[in-house]
């Protein structure tokens, strides 16, 4: 799983797949020690995966309102999902400081990372808080019937170091210059954020 540069090798726990949320369901969900990662799953075939970023972003978004003062009602609805898990203590006590604290790495898992896809994790991980990467599973198959899966994280590190502070109207002035062609993606993104968000208090 994906580290900041300088940081020890994630210990990666797999919690639960098909997590329901009001908007959908999150494919796979896991934590390590300081961060809960969200798994979309795409064909690069499929006309939906150029929603995938704004899926994960929408989850993150999502699970934040709904369990940031309430990390309790999250384990809750995780235990009564997977009845037969058993969780460690201190692996308990990371996810609800990683739910309250909005501590979320987004992960769009597809058969081939595009471009456009790539552009918008540079982007995104440059301008947010949260980390955005891309996993390609790509399967080669041999003529006598083996199949082999080489996966390939994007970007492999992410560079610590301090980001800049932004507002939106920065954010999208500076997307602008940067990524043209995705600005329209970026403001659906952000009327859907607005929606879900608007009348609760965080």
């Amino acid at each position: 799983m994906p580290v900041r540069e300088g940081e020890e090798p994630s210990k990666f726990v797999y919690l639960t797949k098909e997590y329901g949320v009001p908007s959908g369901s999150i494919d796979l969900l896991g934590i390590d020690d300081g961060y809960i990662y969200i798994i979309e799953t795409k064909l690069y075939r499929s006309s939906g995966r150029r929603k995938a970023l704004a899926q994960v972003i929408e989850y993150a978004s999502v699970l934040w309102v709904e369990y940031s003062r309430n990390p309790d009602g999250f384990i809750a609805k995780l235990t009564e999902k997977e009845p037969s898990i058993t969780i460690e203590k201190q692996v308990l006590e990371n996810i609800k400081e990683s739910i309250t604290g909005g501590n979320f790495r987004l992960i769009i898992a597809m058969d081939r990372i595009d471009e456009y896809t790539e552009n918008m994790i540079n982007f995104l991980n440059e301008m947010s808080e949260f980390d955005v990467y891309g996993l390609s599973l790509e399967i080669y198959k041999s003529d006598d019937g083996f199949e082999v899966v080489v996966p390939k994280l994007y970007p492999e590190r992410i560079i610590l170091g301090a980001k800049r502070k932004w507002n939106w109207n920065l954010f999208l002035e500076d997307a602008k210059e940067r990524i043209p062609e995705y600005i329209k993606t970026l403001e659906e993104i952000h009327k859907f954020l607005e929606e879900i968000t608007r009348g609760k208090t965080v």
